[in-house]
């Protein structure tokens, strides 16, 4: 199953979302047992889409994994790209992913 997580955004300003180092290490490796990253793109406001300096939203997408009761840690941060991940965050997302088996009787 795939987890869709939209994000506000303003890259014009240097901020962006990034995968914090407090979330589940396999997060990145590709798994069909564990939750993983699959992509991240970026979506202009739509009401406002040629506003300069406008902002958006980052769209990131996760597989959920298959084993059962598998848990994953999801901490994304805001900030510029050039910073270490403890300067100057402006917000940390946080979410916590329960794999449950499905029930197919």
């Amino acid at each position: 199953m795939t987890m869709t997580d939209w994000l506000s955004s303003n890259p014009s300003t240097g901020f962006s979302w990034f995968i914090h180092p407090a979330s589940t290490p396999s997060l990145l490796l590709p798994s069909s047992s564990a939750t993983s990253f699959v992509a991240c793109s970026y979506e202009s406001n739509r009401h406002k889409p040629f506003v300069l300096g406008g902002g958006g939203n980052e769209i990131w997408e996760f597989l959920t994994g298959s084993v059962n009761n598998k848990i994953t840690k999801i901490a994304l941060q805001y900030q510029r790209p050039w910073l270490d991940y403890k300067d100057e965050p402006e917000g940390v997302w946080y979410v916590k992913v329960i794999a449950k088996a499905e029930n197919h009787s």
